[in-house]
């Protein structure tokens, strides 16, 4: 896959459009706290999700617009329910979108000077981190090649659109299939849509069956063999037992949107 270079490389922000909409996965508590207090970053005084050799940066929220999920499950712990928050793009301040350090190191190898070129993965990681400003203009590179971004502050309760809850004990085979991507340039051009049908599921919106599959690039011929696997993953779709979707109205707090409140 081409680098990440000054242009973006095959990365081109200027033929992409962002989505509207970005999310972040957290577990239910954070994401009752964000709906009162705002997303904040971590800060230094508290551990990352991920236990690697390079934590994430603690003034920084991250977001994505396709492994919402993935991220709640790591942040969950035991029973507790998973939360992805969905980000209204136009209620935050777009001069704060960072690009992921990951995805500038993974872009860049090969690229850089030296001495840079030759560092190891967790000190290149280290060096992308500590300049993330002035790396601010890739963000939307970021989001495209590797479906993650950073903002550094806090995300406003208000950008808060809504918020999906999910029971891990209902055990649906369409959340257990949110727990296996690697966040990899690769892992995205390949996988992306089905990461997408993933999510837009735990928001309780429509789900393509044949891109949770990944089946929507076959040939018709070849879908037809697999008719069988399609019937079946479209009946777990269409189970969306242990899911709780929450709405922002226009002020106030979040009303329950899915499953639909029930009519008096």
């Amino acid at each position: 896959m081409g680098g990440l270079g000054h242009q973006g490389a095959g990365v081109s922000a200027a033929r992409w459009t962002p989505p509207r909409f970005l999310y972040h996965g957290t577990s239910e508590a954070a994401a009752r706290r964000a709906v009162a207090e705002g997303l904040r970053p971590r800060g230094a005084d508290r551990p990352g999700n991920w236990g690697g050799e390079v934590e994430s940066n603690p003034e920084c929220v991250y977001l994505t617009d396709v492994y919402g999920p993935y991220f709640a499950s790591h942040a969950a712990s035991g029973d507790e329910r998973w939360a992805v928050l969905e980000i209204d793009r136009r209620r935050i301040d777009r001069g704060l979108l960072r690009p992921d350090e990951d995805c500038m190191e993974q872009g860049r190898r090969g690229l850089d000077p030296e001495p840079l070129r030759s560092l190891p993965m967790v000190a290149r990681t280290r060096h992308y981190r500590e300049r993330m400003d002035a790396f601010a203009y890739f963000w939307p590179n970021s989001l495209r090649a590797l479906g993650t971004c950073g903002y550094r502050g806090t995300v406003p309760p208000g950008a808060i659109a809504r918020v999906a809850l999910y029971d891990p004990r209902a055990g649906s085979p369409v959340a257990t299939g949110a727990i296996d991507p690697t966040i990899t340039l690769m892992n995205h051009a390949l996988c992306a849509r089905k990461y997408s049908a993933l999510t837009r599921w735990f928001l309780g919106d429509p789900a393509n069956v044949e891109e949770f599959l990944m089946f929507d690039t076959l040939a018709p011929e070849h879908r037809a063999l697999l008719a069988e696997q399609i019937t079946v993953a479209a009946a777990a779709l269409a189970n969306r037992r242990g899911l709780e979707v929450l709405a922002r109205p226009r002020a106030g707090w979040l009303v329950a949107v899915w499953p639909e409140p029930a009519v008096a």
